[in-house]
């Protein structure tokens, strides 16, 4: 599975007008396992975001975490004060995907220093926990053309 090739083509498709996307996770490590998804943030300009959607793309799940700056930053504020933010982590040991403006590598670098300093790594279950049990919307699709909605409720966080 060529994961960054995967993780583009959907940001590409979805996505057009996206100002950046980082691929994190366990997809681009070590970590990584065949039944592993894809996790990618993919930053908007606007609504709809933020948001969570779940595709998939030659049978490969994909995680779409979609923020502004904005509520990205509002969202790692917040996980940070917890001092587990798997959102940092995704950023700061990413690939960028896309960047239009220089975001993306500055979203990468600034993520990268901020888990540095010791924000500890979550354990994998509580990393999956917490980003699966957040208030966020949730869309699944079977395919980039084909969403079907769960619910419509923005990220309360």
């Amino acid at each position: 599975m060529d994961a960054v090739r995967i993780a583009r083509e959907v940001v590409e498709t979805r996505f057009p007008a996206a100002r950046a996307a980082i691929l994190g996770g366990s997809a681009n490590t070590g970590r990584r396992t065949a039944s592993s998804d894809l996790d990618v943030v993919v930053f908007l300009d606007g609504p709809p975001a933020p948001y969570r959607e779940t595709t998939e793309l030659d049978g490969v799940p994909v995680e779409l975490f979609c923020h502004t700056a904005e509520s990205y930053e509002g969202f790692a504020d917040r996980e940070t004060a917890d001092r587990r933010s798997p959102l940092l982590h995704m950023c700061g040991e990413g690939v960028v995907l896309l960047d239009r403006d220089g975001f993306g590598r500055r979203t990468r670098a600034d993520a990268g220093r901020a888990c540095a300093p010791g924000l500890r790594r979550c354990p994998r279950q509580t990393w999956r926990t917490a980003v699966t049990c957040s208030p966020i919307s949730w869309t699944i699709s079977t395919g980039p053309a084909i969403p079907m909605s769960w619910s419509s409720s923005p990220i309360g966080c």
